[in-house]
């Protein structure tokens, strides 16, 4: 699995860097040829590396976060899903 992150990483970086160049989730399972559950835990995977630098976000579209207020923006929604599924 650890191969398959950085790939993914590399992937991302290299060709979906920035909120302008995301892609959608299914269309980016299906460009890798992995279902949507596992691009889930390799997206989950790369944000909870303490190796790669950057963050991927799916707000909208699959993507690196280019910018720290790209960045901001994926924590700031993580932290409001988990907030909503507490309350929930």
């Amino acid at each position: 699995m650890k191969n398959q992150i950085y790939e993914l990483a590399e992937y991302l970086q290299q060709n979906h860097l920035g909120k302008e160049n995301g892609i959608s989730r299914s269309v980016l399972a299906k460009k890798l040829g992995i279902g949507e559950i596992r691009l889930k835990a390799l997206r989950r995977a790369i944000n909870e590396s303490t190796e790669i630098d950057k963050l991927v976000s799916t707000s909208g579209s699959c993507y690196m976060c280019e910018t720290e207020a790209e960045c901001e923006r994926a924590i700031s929604n993580t932290f409001k899903m988990g907030v909503a599924l507490i309350k929930k």
